[in-house]
C-alpha cells in the first residue's frame, strides 16, 4: 500500500507518464537526493552571503537552484524515456483526455507560480520606485502578464503534453 502511494507521488512529482521500473525508480531516488543536496547547499550558501553583505541571497539562491533543478528534471525523465506514454490505438483518445487533465494541472501550476513572482515583484518595492501606482499594476499589468503567461504555457503544455503520446501498432 505504501510503496504505491509513494510511486503514484513520484509519477506526480517528475510528470512521469511511462512506465517505472527498478532501474528508473534507482535513478529518480538519486536524483531526488542531488537536488535535496544542492537545495540545501544553496540554503546554507543563501544565509552566509546574507548574514556577510546583509541582504537577502536566500531566496535569490533558492530560485536559481529550484530553476535549474527544474531543467534537470526535465532532462532525466527524457533521458529515461519516461515522458512517452505508450497506448495501443483503440486507447488513442482516453490518452488525450489524460494528456488534456495534465495540461491543465501543469498549467495551474505555472499560473500560480507567475501569480507568487508579480506579487513578490511588487513587494521588492521595485515598481513603485519607477513610479507604477498599485491600482495600474494590479488592475492593468498584473492580469495582463499572468493572462499571457497562462496562456503560454497552456499551449506549449497542450503541445508538448500531444507529442508525449505514443501509437504502439500492432
Amino acid at each position: 500500500m505504501n510503496k504505491n502511494w509513494q510511486l503514484k507521488c513520484v509519477k506526480a512529482f517528475y510528470d512521469i507518464t511511462g512506465e517505472l521500473d527498478e532501474y528508473k525508480e534507482k535513478e529518480l531516488s538519486t536524483f531526488g537526493n542531488n537536488m535535496y543536496m544542492l537545495f540545501m547547499s544553496g540554503i546554507i550558501l543563501g544565509f552566509l552571503l546574507s548574514f556577510m553583505f546583509n541582504t537577502d541571497y536566500v531566496s535569490v539562491i533558492t530560485f536559481l537552484v529550484f530553476c535549474y533543478s527544474l531543467y534537470q528534471q526535465e532532462q532525466v525523465i527524457h533521458r529515461l524515456e519516461l515522458d512517452i506514454y505508450e497506448v495501443s490505438e483503440d486507447e488513442v483518445g482516453e490518452a488525450k483526455k489524460k494528456m488534456l487533465k495534465r495540461t491543465f494541472l501543469q498549467t495551474l501550476i505555472v499560473m500560480g507560480l507567475a501569480i507568487f513572482v508579480a506579487i513578490g515583484l511588487w513587494r521588492t518595492g521595485l515598481l513603485q520606485e519607477n513610479k507604477i501606482s498599485f491600482e495600474m499594476y494590479f488592475t492593468f499589468i498584473f492580469p495582463l502578464v499572468i493572462g499571457l503567461i497562462t496562456m503560454i504555457s497552456f499551449l506549449s503544455n497542450f503541445i508538448a503534453n500531444r507529442r508525449k503520446i505514443k501509437v504502439i501498432r500492432d
